[in-house]
């Protein structure tokens, strides 16, 4: 009697608990490398001088990092299912489901997590007694950009933006 109740109860119940918390490790993990990969390609970018001033808003989108998040979940036994950055929140939302299945079910679980620069709110702004000098700035953020020769070049490196630019989990 209480054999049969371990094995046809507990057990599964043990192994359907330890299948939702990988799962949530792997939702964890897809959306910071969701994240990590924004970050990755911010900085590239912003590294190679800009043409108009309207050419840094356009850079990211819904599917920004969406190849880094399916790796890290799979890497975690897991696939994503749903993902979006969205650049006005700053939130990269990944949605995965466990590739092992419980008498037919999978585990699913979502994270999001976040870059620091919420893309909607930042605005071009001139620095008084500076003409060439312009300023990417966003809440929390400021990132400085010298005119030259029609082109807007960073005036700062990659590790500052770096230091800057941290992925976070944030639910």
């Amino acid at each position: 009697g209480l054999l049969f109740v371990t094995v046809q109860v507990l057990l599964p119940l043990g192994r359907a608990a330890d299948l939702k918390e990988r799962s949530q490790a792997a939702a964890d993990a897809a959306a910071l490398a969701g994240a990590d990969d924004l970050r990755r390609q911010v900085i590239t970018r912003w590294m190679v001088p800009l043409e108009h001033e309207a050419d840094i808003a356009n850079w990211v989108g819904c599917p920004t990092g969406a190849g880094a998040a399916a790796d890290y979940a799979a890497r975690n036994d897991a696939r994503v299912t749903r993902y979006c950055y969205a650049s006005a929140l700053d939130r990269v939302q990944v949605r995965v489901e466990g590739r092992t299945e419980i008498k037919g079910q999978r585990a699913r679980n979502q994270a999001e997590a976040e870059l620091g620069i919420r893309w909607a709110s930042c605005r071009w702004k001139s620095v008084p007694g500076s003409p060439k000098t312009r300023l990417w700035s966003c809440p929390g953020l400021e990132v400085p950009f010298e005119l030259d020769h029609k082109k807007l070049r960073i005036t700062v490196t990659s590790a500052w933006l770096e230091e800057r630019l941290t992925p976070r989990l944030v639910s």
